[in-house]
């Protein structure tokens, strides 16, 4: 997962991660949780500057590790290059040292 992870990708991370089914390797999402997928749009009266606000309030349980509301990847690893080889080898090594349960 990385800062281009959302909607859908994001939800298969957020299951992933709440199912525990698979480690989550990369950079921190790029969708913040909760979100609200409400939103009204407005106009000021007297500047007509016009302006989007939530209509809902969405929150998630059990809550997941965030940071400001960024779902974090269980490896963090570097995504601004393609994967090549080795980078599959050491993500294979760095996750072996987790203690992660399926």
């Amino acid at each position: 997962m990385g800062n281009n992870t959302y909607s859908a990708a994001y939800n298969f991370c957020e299951q992933a991660k709440w199912n525990k089914s698979g480690l989550l390797v990369g950079e921190e999402s790029g969708q913040r949780s909760p979100f609200a997928g409400n939103a009204t749009d407005d106009k000021l009266p007297n500047s007509k500057i016009v302006f989007r606000f939530a209509a809902t309030y969405d929150w998630t349980e059990p809550s997941l590790p965030n940071k400001d509301g960024f779902l974090q990847p269980d490896i963090p690893y570097d995504l601004s290059k393609p994967l090549e080889l080795n980078d599959y080898k050491k993500i294979i090594h760095l996750s072996s040292k987790l203690n992660f349960e399926y």
